[in-house]
C-alpha cells in the first residue's frame, strides 16, 4: 500500500469520526435553558439581518442596484438560517415550546417583508419599497422585544 493510499484511508476514518461524534452531539436533547439560548441567539441575528435590510431600504436610491441586491439577499439568507436553526431543535418543554411559537411567526414575517423590500427595491417601486421597510422596522423591534423578554 503506498503513502498516498494510507493518508486517504486516515482521512476517511477521521471523517467519519468526526461525522459520527457531530450526530452523537447534535442528537442530544436539549435543556430548556440551552433551547432558550439557542432562540435568542437566532432572534438577534436575525434582528441584525432585519436591521441592516431596512437601513438598506431606506438609502437603496443612493447605493449601487447590485449592492443593494446582494446585501439584502444576504440579509434573506441570514434570517433563513435563523428560520431553520429554530425549526430544527428539538422543543424540550412547553416553555420552549411557546418561545417556538413566538419567534416563528417574526421570522418568517421578516423573509417576507425582506423578499419584498428586495422586489420593490429592483424594480424601483418607491411605495412597496416603504410599506416593506415600514414592516422591517416592525418586526425588528418585535424582535428585540423577544430578545429582552427572552433573555
Amino acid at each position: 500500500m503506498t503513502l498516498r493510499r494510507v493518508r486517504w484511508r486516515l482521512v476517511a476514518v477521521v471523517a467519519v469520526v468526526a461525522l459520527a461524534g457531530g450526530v452523537v452531539v447534535a442528537s442530544l436533547p436539549a435543556t430548556a435553558e440551552d433551547y432558550r439560548d439557542a432562540a435568542v441567539t437566532d432572534a438577534r441575528d436575525a434582528a441584525s439581518a432585519v436591521g441592516t435590510a431596512a437601513l438598506l431600504g431606506d438609502h437603496s436610491d443612493r447605493a449601487p442596484g447590485t449592492f443593494t441586491d446582494a446585501a439584502l439577499s444576504d440579509a434573506r439568507d441570514g434570517v433563513t438560517a435563523a428560520l431553520g436553526d429554530v425549526a430544527d431543535l428539538d422543543v424540550p418543554d412547553d416553555a420552549s415550546r411557546e418561545l417556538r411559537d413566538r419567534l416563528l411567526p417574526l421570522l418568517h414575517r421578516a423573509v417576507a417583508a425582506i423578499g419584498d423590500a428586495s422586489r420593490a427595491a429592483g424594480d424601483g417601486d418607491s411605495a412597496t419599497l416603504e410599506d416593506a421597510v415600514t414592516r422591517l422596522r416592525d418586526v425588528h423591534s418585535a424582535l428585540d422585544d423577544f430578545v429582552r423578554s427572552a433573555s
